[in-house]
């Protein structure tokens, strides 16, 4: 059982969005996967609660419960767990770098996106935890989404492949589903590639 945390010290980054779709595409794998929620905004699991299919399986749990409940998971019953966190401080965000395999962290193309990294990155690294930048909600084409990937470079690996800002990953939440569901566009491929780029590093 591997386990890949989602962490930002900025709201609105894209995290829960990135969980979902990420879980699906792996359940689709045939992987047996976990989501867990532990934002107290639960909008990983209000998406789920709307879900016809319920896989991937999710929990609702604390940060201060988190160390135990992956503790106390059989390790042969789930493949993968993905676990979705709220903007974090400095106390909660800990224990999450503590369980984690992989580490991703979206970032949005702006200023203040960018601002807020240097504190994330010290709690990594003190960690000495694996972790991928995923630029997010982003204009491929734009200047700033290239100024981006060059100055996150400078603090660790950048995925290769970019989520580009589209209605249909905000549209397709709404009714309990993913981009990767009953889809073949531009928006499936960017997360099958993502799914692929991480997935190498899961099986060392």
């Amino acid at each position: 059982m591997k386990i890949i945390s989602i962490i930002s010290q900025k709201g609105g980054s894209g995290k829960t969005t990135l969980a979902a779709n990420l879980a699906v595409y792996a359940s689709m794998q045939k992987l047996k996967i976990l989501l867990i929620d532990t934002d107290p905004q639960k909008s990983l699991s209000y998406w789920w609660e709307q879900r016809e299919e319920k896989t991937p399986a999710l929990a609702d749990v604390s940060i201060k419960d988190l160390e135990k409940t992956i503790k106390n998971l059989k390790k042969d019953l789930f493949d993968l767990v993905i676990v979705d966190t709220p903007p974090h401080t400095n106390e909660t965000i800990k224990s999450v770098i503590n369980i984690s395999d992989l580490i991703l962290i979206p970032v949005k193309p702006s200023p203040n996106d960018l601002r807020a990294i240097g504190n994330t990155m010290s709690l990594i690294k003190n960690q000495n935890k694996k972790f991928i930048f995923v630029i997010n909600q982003a204009n491929k084409q734009a200047n700033i989404t290239l100024s981006t990937a060059t100055e996150l470079s400078k603090y660790g690996e950048v995925c290769s492949s970019i989520i580009a800002n589209r209605i249909d990953y905000v549209t397709s939440m709404i009714s309990g589903k993913t981009v990767t569901e009953g889809s073949k566009g531009k928006s499936l491929i960017e997360i099958k590639d993502i799914f692929n780029y991480v997935k190498k590093y899961l099986c060392k």
